[in-house]
């Protein structure tokens, strides 16, 4: 045993860990605990110490229901795992590299809110966090990921910003998923994801998305798209995105679908859908729905003058060849 207790102390020398004065002066906001119905300190606010490892002290205070441990160097949170109470957990810009803990059968009940952005994560494991509603994973490395099993009965929103997602596969069977952000990304196209009716905003700008799939996911209250600085190059994908009823803001640009010195990109969208309210971070103004207007009108006219073009030639061609004939 004390082989071991040597050793610990030799990787914990020279690293900053956490003691007694630091939990002290992190306790705040004297309460009320809703979970416990006592009074208590609710949050600890652990954040910028460049803490290297959490110690046993901390388990003094396992009522707290927030934690911000942010801007450390901390590669676990294992200790943690037996805050019942915890709502709020902040673990954002560590060095940590994985999330086991969230795997866990019975393990943080009542967590609803984590920040885990900007650390050494290369999996998203299946989550066990019955009540967890935010999850923010942006700025890791995350390559594999799993469907959770069965869904998950609370995720809100999701963001994972610059990973290395490479479909929407994680997500199924997600009653409550409002928002998903997976900006700079390796997406390709948007489906694989199954059963998410309350999406409402679905942000994918810089993935590699090519094309819009001829059946799109049924997604009855998506309200924004997102889909800036990809590889969409047919104005039919477009078409096929506006499809959805209740979508009010959509963003293409930086794709190949206008020229970049066209300034009516915004009135051709507008066309194929006039209850658009922003379309490439444009507000759809009073001034713009009558130029469209407009627009239309002068579109409508010119492919009218061709259709009659192109009858006076046929019935033209028609009486050249019929003359002909009876030459």
């Amino acid at each position: 045993m004390r082989k071991r207790g040597k050793k610990r102390d030799e990787e914990e020398e020279g690293k900053i860990i956490l003691k007694k004065e630091f939990l002290l002066a992190g306790l705040c906001d004297f309460g009320l605990q809703d979970s416990l119905k006592a009074v208590g300190y609710r949050k600890l606010n652990l954040a910028g110490l460049n803490l290297d490892f959490l110690k046993n002290v901390i388990l003094e205070y396992k009522n707290i229901q927030q934690i911000d441990l942010s801007n450390n160097q901390l590669i676990d949170i294992q200790l943690l795992v037996t805050f019942d109470h915890l709502v709020y957990l902040n673990i954002a810009n560590n060095k940590i590299k994985h999330l086991n803990c969230l795997a866990e059968e019975d393990r943080f009940p009542n967590l609803q809110h984590l920040e885990a952005q900007n650390n050494k994560l290369v999996e998203l494991p299946l989550l066990k966090v019955p009540k967890l509603t935010y999850l923010d994973v942006s700025d890791n490395s995350i390559t594999k990921y799993d469907r959770i099993e069965g869904g998950h009965p609370s995720l809100t929103v999701f963001k994972a910003n610059n990973n290395k997602f490479k479909s929407l596969f994680f997500f199924k069977d997600m009653p409550k998923l409002k928002e998903i952000y997976l900006n700079d990304n390796m997406i390709t196209t948007i489906n694989d994801f199954e059963n998410i009716p309350e999406l409402q905003v679905l942000s994918l700008d810089r993935n590699r998305i090519e094309k819009i799939e001829e059946e799109m996911p049924e997604l009855l209250k998506l309200t924004t798209i997102s889909l800036q600085g990809n590889k969409l190059a047919s104005k039919e994908h477009i078409q096929k995105l506006l499809q959805y009823p209740a979508l009010k803001e959509i963003n293409v640009l930086d794709n190949l679908l206008f020229e970049p010195e066209n300034e009516y990109t915004v009135h051709e969208i507008l066309m194929m859908n006039t209850q658009l309210k922003e379309i490439n971070k444009v507000e759809i103004t009073p001034v713009i729905l009558q130029e469209v207007i407009f627009l239309g009108e002068l579109l409508w006219r010119k492919q009218e003058e061709e259709r009659i073009a192109k009858e006076k030639e046929e019935q033209e061609k028609v009486e050249r060849e019929a003359a002909q004939e009876n030459a």
